[in-house]
């Protein structure tokens, strides 16, 4: 996992003042402002302790300023806020709430609990793919569904049943009927899992009829194999109308078709999403990207704002225990690196060494085993660069450094990630479990680590 997004935050000159807090809003509408006093509430209690700390009242107002921006967001989330110097630095959102709300005021930021919540980072498409019926405009003045809620469908998007939405060889007046009100729906967004789920991206919505859905998956198919390259998706995650599903998957080059996953799914809409304006069918739709609207296929075509991620739900269970393939990737490596010289490899001594040097390609940790613990006990000793880091204060006075300081060993060790431009890996006991619980991959040997395996 690359850390480049946390680059702004380093560059402001310390101390920082670094708050968690939670700010779900998993109620009801009705809830919402109970919910915000709520938030209020916690935030007090972290201002008092970063005052109590020593942070002045202008950077303590910069966090302030954020805090609860995110209450529109559904369900449970929370806030990583950083400040220092009376500015604001960053404010990420949370995939999940804190477990509980933390402060501190410190020389460096505590940005460990931000990262791990980012884990595994795993690039992704998802597509959701319903079939419905169009149904006669409302009468004037009528107001039309728009949204649709959680387990909720419009009225439009009726799905049809039984022997009435199959493409079958029959010419019967009522079949024909069926087909002719019928369309096919796709709904793609791509994100990156978890914090998809507190960041959800555009949505690109497609929408054809039933009767030209074979033209109209070709090119559908080949703008989910743009939109996969593009984003370097590892999983392609579809969900919905087994056959129409089926027929646009087929369409994909097979280096893709491996990649996919269908999850299980009545291809109910999903709650939080936002539909385009009625209208939105064959050709009537906002430009495609390269082409005019229904380019050559006749599908609909319009973009999607949504609050929640797609198939949310079933992509927490889809991605539960996996890792980012580059991440598994520099795991193998490093395992091959180990069976040759552990001692360079693993360990705090050997993880600081290499960032020292520069020579860290990736540092690989083990997570927490509760929520509630530091995932490095103890501390390290740092100077003004973020090379500058060892286990002890004479260690760095050795190498020119006047005036040591004694920093959490976590926090010390991001900023030494960060400032190298090495990756983080976080890796599960049950596939690693390095001495210390930390472990380095190297960018290249020298005498003190020896040969390796590249």
């Amino acid at each position: 996992m690359r850390l480049s997004f946390l680059d702004p935050l380093y560059a402001q000159p310390g101390p920082y003042s670094s708050a968690y807090l939670d700010t779900s809003t998993d109620v009801g509408p009705d809830d919402i402002e109970e919910q915000r006093k709520a938030v209020e509430l916690r935030w007090r209690h972290l201002r008092d302790q970063l005052a109590a700390q020593g942070a002045d009242p202008a950077t303590v107002a910069a966090m302030a300023d954020v805090v609860g921006s995110d209450l529109d967001l559904a369900g449970r989330h929370g806030q990583a806020i950083f400040a220092a110097g009376g500015r604001l630095a960053l404010a990420a959102e949370l995939p999940d709430p804190p477990a509980r709300d933390v402060a501190r005021h410190d020389p460096l930021p505590d940005t460990m609990p931000l990262v791990l919540e980012r884990a595994p980072s795993i690039p992704y498409i998802a597509v959701l793919v319903t079939r419905g019926r169009r149904q006669p405009s409302p009468p004037a003045g009528e107001q039309a569904v728009a949204d649709r809620g959680a387990g909720e469908q419009a009225a439009e998007d009726r799905p049809l049943g039984g022997e009435e939405g199959r493409l079958a060889g029959r010419s019967g007046p009522a079949t024909r009927a069926a087909l002719a009100s019928t369309f096919i729906e796709v709904t793609i967004q791509p994100g990156c899992w978890p914090i998809s789920k507190v960041t959800p991206s555009m949505s690109v919505r497609r929408r054809a009829p039933l009767t030209s859905w074979r033209r109209a998956s070709a090119q559908i198919a080949r703008e989910l194999e743009d939109m996969a390259r593009a984003e370097g998706a590892e999983v392609i995650a579809v969900a919905g109308d087994t056959w129409a599903r089926g027929d646009l998957v087929n369409q994909l080059p097979k280096v893709l078709r491996n990649r996919v996953r269908f999850l299980n799914a009545d291809g109910a809409a999903v709650a939080g999403d936002r539909r385009p304006a009625a209208g939105a069918e064959a050709g009537q739709g906002a430009a495609a990207p390269g082409g005019g609207a229904g380019a050559g296929a006749g599908a609909g075509v319009g973009e999607v704002e949504s609050n929640q991620p797609l198939l949310g739900d079933r992509l927490r269970e889809l991605f539960r225990g996996r890792m980012a393939a580059r991440d598994r990737a520099q795991v193998e490596i490093f395992l091959a690196q180990r069976a040759r010289n552990p001692e360079a490899l693993e360990g705090m001594a050997a993880t600081v060494a290499a960032l020292r040097r520069g020579q860290a390609r990736a540092v690989l940790i083990n997570p927490p085993r509760t929520p509630f613990e530091r995932v490095l006990p103890g501390s390290l000793w740092i100077g003004p660069e973020p090379t500058q880091i060892a286990l002890s204060a004479e260690e760095l006075r050795s190498l020119g450094v006047d005036e040591p300081r004694e920093e959490p060993a976590d926090a010390a060790l991001i900023r030494a990630i960060v400032g190298t431009g090495a990756e983080l890996v976080v890796v599960s006991r049950s596939d690693v479990a390095p001495a210390d619980g930390v472990g380095v991959l190297l960018r290249y040997t020298d005498p003190a680590t020896g040969p390796q395996a590249s």
